[in-house]
C-alpha cells in the first residue's frame, strides 16, 4: 500500500497555512461516519376495536 501517507511536521505546517474552508477538505483527520440509525420501532398493535354498541331494549311486550 504504496500511498499511505505519514502525516509529518511539514504537512502539520502547510496545514497550518490554508484558509480554514480548504483545512476541512485536507484536514488530517477524514470525516466522522455517520453513526448508525437505530432501528425502527415495530409498529404498536392497532388498539382493538370499541365494545360492540349495547343492544337496543326490547320492545315491551304486547298487552
Amino acid at each position: 500500500m504504496s500511498n499511505i501517507k505519514v502525516h509529518t511536521q511539514e504537512d502539520a505546517e502547510r496545514f497550518r497555512k490554508l484558509p480554514p474552508r480548504q483545512r476541512a477538505l485536507v484536514g488530517p483527520t477524514g470525516p466522522a461516519g455517520k453513526e448508525g440509525q437505530e432501528g425502527k420501532q415495530g409498529f404498536d398493535g392497532k388498539a382493538g376495536s370499541t365494545g360492540n354498541k349495547g343492544n337496543k331494549g326490547d320492545s315491551g311486550a304486547r298487552g
